[in-house]
């Protein structure tokens, strides 16, 4: 999850493919 915060922005742009919802989450970060 990425709000374990060790996720990297690469990262991020991965998994915003896979689920918007997930990339969104991030950007509330």
């Amino acid at each position: 999850m990425l709000l374990d915060g060790t996720m990297k922005p690469g990262d991020t742009i991965s998994v915003g493919k896979n689920s918007k919802k997930e990339e969104l989450t991030f950007k509330k970060l």
